[in-house]
This record gives structure tokens, C-alpha cells and sequence, in this order.
């Protein structure tokens, strides 16, 4: 039950049930945050109905993205972005949300062509995007003209 998560959290950090599981509960609403990292069985609220259930009938676990979060921070994967995905701007920080795959791409590009070592050692690196036109041998296939067209008939 998400009560006994919110008891660790009280226990462990001491902010207080009531306020804890409203941050447990964004932690969950896709509308407040691109990638949600719990997951919670039971009414979390939503945007017409905002007022969620009491936490003694909800039920939470790490998402999908949480997991993969924990096994980067316990270093079995490699880093995740989601501080650039998520952004910082709930509860006051300064860092908007990023476009998830924007963020994918612009780390794919940094590791294909970035300067690794300067940026390791907390360098700035300055990556640049540039538009790629392919040119290829391979027609474009012509419309189908002998399609079979369906006709409603009025009554």
C-alpha cells in the first residue's frame, strides 16, 4: 500500500505524510511530469477530478522508467537523462521539461561525435545539428489507378 511507502518516506526524510504523497502522486501523473517514475493502482485524481484517494487505498511501485533510474544510479546501466527530460520547474526549480526524444538524440549525438573527455572533465562542448539530404536511385512508387472506390448508395 502506498501508506507504508509514505511511512519510509516520513521516516527517512520527515516532510510529512500529507505533503509526501502529493509528491508520490506526481511522480505518477504524466501531466505534470513527461516521464513518470511510480506507478500507482487506484485514483491517483486527474485533471477534471484532482482529489486522489487516501493512500491506504492506492497501491505504488516504481514504473518502468523508475527502474531504469535506480539501475543507472546503481551503476549497472548507463546514465539516464531524466533530470533533462523531466526538468526541474515543479516545485520552483528553473529547468523546463525536454522533448524526450530531442534529449535522446542530442546524447546519441554526443556520444557519436562529442568531445567525451572535455566534457568529463566539466568543459563545454558544443554540439551542432545539421540537416541531412539523401539522395537515392529508388523511385517513388506511382499512385494505384485501378483501385476499387466504395460507393454509399442513398437510400
Amino acid at each position: 500500500m502506498s501508506a507504508k511507502v509514505l511511512a519510509a518516506i516520513d521516516e527517512r526524510i520527515g516532510i510529512g505524510r500529507r505533503y509526501a504523497y502529493e509528491m508520490l502522486l506526481d511522480l505518477a501523473r504524466p501531466w505534470v511530469i513527461p516521464l513518470p517514475t511510480v506507478a500507482v493502482a487506484g485514483n491517483r485524481g486527474d485533471r477534471a477530478f484532482p482529489v486522489p484517494t487516501v493512500p491506504e487505498y492506492t497501491e505504488c511501485r516504481l514504473s518502468h522508467v523508475g527502474q531504469l533510474v535506480l539501475a543507472a544510479e546503481a551503476h549497472r546501466l548507463a546514465p539516464v537523462p531524466l533530470g533533462l527530460i523531466n526538468g526541474t520547474t515543479y516545485q520552483g526549480g528553473t529547468q523546463p521539461p525536454l522533448k524526450p526524444s530531442a534529449v535522446l538524440a542530442a546524447r546519441q549525438r554526443l556520444h557519436r561525435d562529442g568531445d567525451l573527455a572535455a566534457l568529463a572533465k566539466g568543459r563545454r562542448v558544443t554540439l551542432r545539428e545539421s540537416g541531412q539530404i539523401t539522395i537515392t536511385d529508388v523511385p517513388v512508387p506511382e499512385k494505384r489507378r485501378n483501385r476499387q472506390r466504395l460507393q454509399l448508395r442513398q437510400p
